[in-house]
């Protein structure tokens, strides 16, 4: 990947946290701890992880909350 390119994904990226990353909580800016969602696919996980080779849940936008 060339230079410029780093520089145009790092830029989109700081944008999106920007616009995402940080909402109001009693009227003062809170930094959101994750707001990206993994796409679904199997769980990994690490070691011996209980949950290793389940499935990972859909994410349908009915599930989400979002507040103005």
């Amino acid at each position: 990947m060339s230079k410029e390119e780093k520089l145009r994904l790092k830029e989109e990226k700081l944008q999106l946290e920007e616009k995402y990353g940080f909402c109001y909580l009693d009227g003062r800016k809170q930094k959101v701890g994750n707001f990206r969602i993994e796409p679904p696919g199997l769980f990994r996980g690490r070691g011996k992880h209980p949950k290793t080779g389940s499935l990972k849940v859909i994410i349908i936008i009915t599930f989400l909350a979002f507040i103005k």
